[in-house]
């Protein structure tokens, strides 16, 4: 089976409650791959007080 979404994925290093490095990253990605994900979406949590993730400060982080 393949072609599944993961429309909440935590792949992107260094960001809220998600992986730590690339090396993870990429260990994770591989895994979702293996079991039929096409796609992922990179979609950081941004809750006040929680995360602080505000978007030009990931987008410089990594662009």
């Amino acid at each position: 089976m393949s072609g599944f979404v993961d429309l909440h994925a935590h792949w992107v290093p260094a960001v809220d409650d998600g992986v730590k490095s690339d090396a993870e990253a990429l260990e994770l990605l591989r895994g979702l791959a293996q079991l039929g994900y096409t796609r992922c979406v990179a979609t950081p949590h941004i809750r006040t007080a929680m995360f602080e993730n505000r978007r030009p400060g990931l987008e410089d982080a990594h662009a």
